[in-house]
């Protein structure tokens, strides 16, 4: 091969590569700058995958190109390995999608045939820097951005499968391609399509693993509380032994004004102020509200964060019974408001929460309350956008005013005393 095809493939490569580094930053938002002698290993990088090419057969050649990327992503953007690996992993992938959707179409259109694809290296040239910039321009949609993040930050939590499905789908991509100038066009449509139903088997398998995953952490999470539960149970019965004891000896003092007498007192009264979580009656809740209780409580259990639960024992049945929509309603608006509450307590300096539920007119009333930090203008608080808590964020009770306005049974009222945020949803008891 002559040097002008080679230095042509060499710049075709160096500009997919700097293609794919800013789609990679576009998807993982990283807003590093970028420094001049990042463009040496760029240029490094460009010319092993460019040697690697023209000594590896498809499926070898894929692999350390793949590998090559990935290592200038993690040099350059800096992320923690994991991050690197799963946002390159994903801009890669995006880039084998966008290479068998353009190649099915110019083979059903009749453009272009796969032998002149296969001869002509500038072709190929224009064809892989289109493949690269076609999944840049589609992230810079903010809204499939954000859907893709959404499954993303799954994947990152369970990365071993994703390789594992990686370099599954890169074999079999390799294979289906692996003598393409030999393959008519039905052949490498049909090579396409067992591709894709053998991806389709893949990502199944991974998700069933990653629903198992889940299942067991979700289940673990209730058993670890119910066992600290348990804890706090034994506890308070030693607590109430060891109370009856200390009271006796507050009795056996005869001046009650003597000062070995406070001090006795004072000790005691720090000895049982340290709990930090008060619950009684979560156990009555019907299975959704309890789980979410559990799992918010679990979460804030080593934050010094004051939680007290008090659930009226004779709302449980009108729980229960509960129309499906309005308690599936019911469950997301507490979610939400627990996390908001749970996350403007952590910044305030008294790290207090109360969940109560109640009922008040004829209606359950779920109050939950919490200390928060700064100000909040109560009229913009379901606005979309509107936080206190910095950009991009704001739109946890903008999707709970719009729960509400789809359910006729459900009200929600929002006000603020001193440090104190309030939230206070309404439920109608003839909803069943």
């Amino acid at each position: 091969m002559s040097w002008i095809k080679i230095f042509l493939f060499f710049t075709g490569t160096l500009l997919t590569i700097i293609i794919q580094l800013l789609t990679y930053r576009e998807l993982s938002e990283n807003k590093s700058k970028f420094k001049l002698y990042y463009l040496l290993y760029i240029i490094l990088g460009a010319i092993l995958i460019t040697y690697n090419s023209y000594i590896n057969v498809n499926i070898i050649r894929a692999y350390v190109s793949y590998g090559i990327i990935m290592f200038l992503e993690y040099i350059i953007f800096n992320d923690k390995a994991v991050k690197t690996i799963t946002y390159g992993t994903v801009c890669y992938i995006s880039a084998i999608v966008c290479e068998i959707v353009l190649d099915v179409f110019l083979i059903s259109t009749n453009i272009i045939d796969l032998h002149t694809i296969d001869d002509n290296l500038f072709i190929k040239y224009i064809i892989s820097i289109l493949i690269v910039l076609i999944p840049y321009i589609v992230y810079k949609n903010k809204y499939i951005k954000l859907i893709s993040l959404k499954y993303i930050k799954k994947i990152e939590q369970t990365l071993l499968p994703f390789i594992t499905i990686l370099f599954a789908l890169i074999a079999a991509l390799m294979i289906a391609f692996k003598n393409i100038s030999n393959l008519s066009a039905s052949n490498y449509i049909s090579n396409i399509v067992l591709l894709i139903l053998f991806a389709i088997l893949i990502i199944t398998i991974f998700y069933n693993y990653y629903k198992s995953e889940m299942e067991i952490k979700n289940t673990k999470v209730l058993l670890d509380f119910m066992s600290d539960y348990e804890k706090k149970i034994d506890e308070d019965r030693v607590n109430r032994h060891e109370m009856l004891n200390n009271l006796l000896v507050l009795k056996s003092y005869k001046d009650k004004n003597s000062k070995n007498f406070n001090d006795t007192l004072d000790d005691l009264i720090n000895i049982y102020n340290k709990k930090n979580i008060g619950i009684k009656n979560i156990y009555k809740l019907p299975s959704g509200l309890k789980g979410i209780l559990y799992f918010k409580i679990n979460d804030v259990k080593d934050k010094n964060v004051i939680i007290n639960i008090n659930i009226s024992k004779h709302l449980s049945n009108i729980l229960e019974n509960m129309h499906n929509k309005t308690y599936a309603a019911v469950c997301k608006i507490v979610g939400i408001t627990f996390d908001n509450a749970i996350e403007a307590s952590l910044k305030s300096k008294e790290k207090y929460i109360t969940f109560d539920i109640y009922e008040e007119d004829n209606k359950i009333v779920i109050d939950i309350e919490n200390t928060f930090k700064g100000k909040v203008d109560v009229d913009k608080i379901s606005n979309k956008n509107y936080s206190t808590k910095g950009k991009n964020r704001g739109l946890g009770l903008y999707i709970v005013e719009k729960i509400i306005k789809n359910n006729n049974d459900i009200n929600i009222e929002w006000s603020v005393d001193k440090n104190v945020f309030i939230n206070k949803i309404y439920i109608n008891k003839k909803s069943r």
